[in-house]
């Protein structure tokens, strides 16, 4: 399973870290999308009264895992850092 870890700034600050199987800059606009359609939590709510223009997205590594187990985990050591 490849998956690319990766992180949300707003302007210079992380506002939330993640990992997709897709294009970072797709997972971006789907995020994006969400948080005008349906802001369901904390991080999507955040952005419903941002400027996008200052919303960026990060490849922090690229990871092959056996399971999606494994993934978060990896996950959970990048928001640890």
């Amino acid at each position: 399973m490849d998956t690319n870890h990766y992180m949300i700034k707003d302007k210079d600050d992380i506002i939330y870290i993640g990992i997709t199987t897709k294009n970072i800059e797709e997972r971006l606009k789907e995020h994006l999308e969400e948080s005008k359609k349906n802001p369901r939590d904390k991080f999507h709510c955040y952005l419903v009264n941002k400027d996008f223009k200052n919303i960026t997205i990060e490849l922090i590594e690229k990871c092959k895992h056996r399971n999606k187990h494994e993934a978060e985990v990896q996950e959970s050591k990048n928001i640890n850092k």
